[in-house]
């Protein structure tokens, strides 16, 4: 994590109401590991002064939760995991975190995209050049192949609303940080932001080079058979975080703000947008993506946008949009999103693409 971005951190804790949202500052103990040039933390402890709250950044990644013990006692394992491939867990570091058991937590996630296999798929679906079923010889793949693909679509989208370059975007539920690095070409600065550590720790190491580069990833051909492909060129202004959009530790508002595939898997999906909103300055873009595959699961039924034979999920999502005070700008549907595991194996999903500007209410 860049040093300068911890000025514009801010506690996410839980109060009765909104957030803390106190001031975070860097503790001497235990002691920052900095790069040599001072710029760079790649492992200390964040504090807030105003409600006692810590949050470890560990690899470059700084975890801001809420009841972050909660989340670090059910990924303990899977954050020391991904350390692991990028330098490890200093002693230091390592010993304040056994000294508050959270290596001893009884309950520990099951989470695929935590998953090593997963944050491969996930990257050659971010970052490859090859379209999904170029390579499988056959006319579905080459079907496939052929279409228009979502990350083109939002690019083109923003491309016909945006002026120029932006101050500031924010990119919820980055994972690999596909969307986050094309952003790098439409904002001076891009935060990147997911629940899920080891995507994030992958997005980092792509696009900034720290803690460790990662130069190329693992593209399935069949079974555990794969191929090594080179990734893109660092970026200097994207950074990421373990964070949520419902508790943003970030003060100031976001000229752009993008969300895709996130809108469906929130508890509370329109409480979700309306945070987005709260986050984005007077005329702000919003972009969404969702192929809104429900499930209760992810979504009560209850908490469902439209999905409904009176009011289908894309039809009611533009509704409620609206009636939070946007204007839809492009509302684009049945965009393939598609997720190659390896030649033989696709997950195909068709998005609703909407961009809407905030109003200034």
């Amino acid at each position: 994590m860049r040093m300068e971005l911890i000025s514009t951190l801010t506690c996410p804790e839980s109060r009765p109401g909104s957030p803390c949202g106190g001031p975070l500052r860097l503790e001497r103990t235990p002691r920052p590991e900095l790069d040599a040039a001072g710029t760079e933390l790649r492992e200390g402890v964040l504090r807030c002064p105003e409600c006692g709250a810590e949050y470890p950044v560990i690899a470059g990644i700084a975890i801001l939760l809420p009841q972050v013990q909660g989340w670090l006692r059910a990924n303990y394992y899977y954050l020391i995991a991904g350390a692991a491939q990028a330098g490890g867990v200093g002693a230091e570091m390592t010993a304040w975190l056994e000294a508050r058991d959270w290596h001893l937590g009884n309950r520990f996630a099951s989470n695929y995209y935590e998953e090593n296999r997963w944050v491969n798929i996930f990257t050659s679906t971010h970052y490859d050049t090859t379209p999904a079923g170029a390579d499988d010889r056959s006319p579905l793949g080459r079907f496939i192949a052929s279409q228009p693909q979502v990350f083109e679509t939002v690019e083109t989208m923003l491309a016909r609303h945006l002026d120029g370059p932006v101050a500031r975007a924010l990119d919820v539920g980055t994972n690999v940080g596909g969307m986050a690095q094309r952003l790098g070409s439409l904002a001076a600065s891009v935060i990147g932001i997911d629940l899920a550590y080891n995507p994030v720790l992958a997005a980092r190491r792509i696009q900034t080079g720290h803690p460790l580069p990662q130069r190329e990833y693992r593209r399935y051909l069949d079974g555990r058979h794969h191929e090594l492909r080179p990734l893109p060129a660092e970026r200097a202004n994207t950074e990421f975080l373990v964070a949520s959009a419902t508790a943003l530790p970030l003060s100031g508002r976001f000229a752009l703000i993008t969300a895709l595939n996130v809108v469906d898997v929130v508890p509370d999906p329109v409480a979700f947008l309306g945070r987005l909103a709260e986050h984005l300055e007077p005329d702000g873009l919003l972009l969404i993506t969702s192929p809104y595959s429900w499930g209760s699961d992810d979504v009560p039924i209850d908490a469902w946008v439209g999905a409904t034979r009176e009011a289908p999920s894309a039809e009611q999502m533009v509704r409620e949009l609206e009636g939070l005070g946007f204007g839809i700008l492009e509302s684009v549907d049945h965009v393939p999103w598609v997720l190659r595991e390896h030649q033989r194996w696709y997950r195909a999903f068709l998005n609703h693409c909407i961009l809407a500007r905030r109003g200034r209410n």
